[in-house]
């Protein structure tokens, strides 16, 4: 070792040895696990489920449209516009987020269509 105490070359630096977890520290390292993994899975199959019960309708595409902008108007409640924009463009079989106008899309369908056919 040098005068800073790190290792030169061709020393060798002993390591701790390791403990064994002790079956309490097992058992709250799993838990802590499946907490992780269920906080992250159940968003996802909300989600799913709130996109495979979108009611849809269809959109032209004007001069100017966007997706983010499509999305807003035409959210699903309880998704971001982030999601909603996937969904349209899962939707549509989408690879860019390029829009020609007078284009036709499949979009969920806005909440006041959707009263106005539960209306009826």
């Amino acid at each position: 070792m040098n005068r800073s105490g790190t290792p030169t070359s061709g020393t060798y630096v002993r390591a701790m040895p390791r403990r064994a977890l002790t079956p309490i520290e097992v058992v709250i390292l799993v838990a802590m696990i499946a907490a992780l993994a269920l906080s992250l899975v159940a968003p996802m199959r909300r989600s799913a489920r709130l996109v495979s019960e979108a009611r849809t309708d269809t959109f032209r595409v004007e001069v100017g449209d966007t997706l983010w902008d499509i999305a807003r108007r035409h959210p699903i409640p309880g998704l971001s516009t982030a999601k909603t924009v996937a969904f349209i463009r899962g939707a549509n079989g989408l690879d860019s987020s390029d829009l020609a106008p007078g284009a036709v899309l499949i979009v969920p369908a806005s909440a006041t269509a959707a009263h106005n056919v539960a209306q009826r």
